[in-house]
């Protein structure tokens, strides 16, 4: 993890401490005001409670600083909610696993632990927009089934747009799947 994500003052200081190099846990304003609480992956989807990334930010370096863990450590959320442990984890490059009694909790941590290749999701991204701003302009209300979604969240076209780009990721995973199969 690199500190690019820090604003700086004019002089060059940072305006928010660098919490990589945590060795004191009693120096750190515990508040994080005004820390972004949505880099990487931390931001997926909101989720009650969410413990910001920057508590055990500082307390996973905090111990990687003071050579209690290193990278063969492992890690245990017993109480994992969103994953926020588990990614800040995953970024130091140390092994974590965690658990919650709630199973969307557990889908979301998969969810934002996935390490994918920058290189996959660029391929990914502009396959699928390609031609999408074309095709999302021509689709016409009655292009798909929407008999099985609940009226009223999205108006039409948009709820057709959507149907269509669902549709196209399908399209994208299967012939990914098949690609990946041989």
């Amino acid at each position: 993890m690199t500190d690019e994500h820090y604003q700086t003052t004019l002089n060059g200081e940072p305006l928010q401490p660098d919490l990589t190099k945590t060795t004191n846990l009693e120096n750190i304003d515990w508040s994080f005001e005004n820390w972004n609480t949505q880099e990487y992956t931390h931001g997926l989807h909101p989720y009650p409670a969410r413990m910001i990334p920057q508590i055990p930010r500082a307390i996973i370096h905090y111990y990687l600083n003071n050579n209690t863990i290193n990278n063969n450590s492992i890690i245990y959320d017993p109480f994992s909610g969103s994953g926020t442990t588990l990614v800040e984890a995953q970024l130091a490059n140390i092994n974590a696993t965690g658990s919650d009694i709630n199973p969307f909790a557990c889908q979301l941590s998969k969810a934002k632990t996935i390490p994918i290749k920058n290189s996959k999701i660029k391929s990914f991204e502009q396959s699928l927009l390609q031609n999408l701003k074309t095709q999302l302009q021509s689709i016409n209300n009655n292009q798909y089934n929407t008999e099985n979604i609940r009226d009223g969240w999205f108006p039409q076209p948009q709820l057709q747009q959507l149907l269509h780009i669902r549709h196209e990721i399908q399209q994208l995973q299967q012939t990914n799947n098949k690609s990946t199969a041989r």
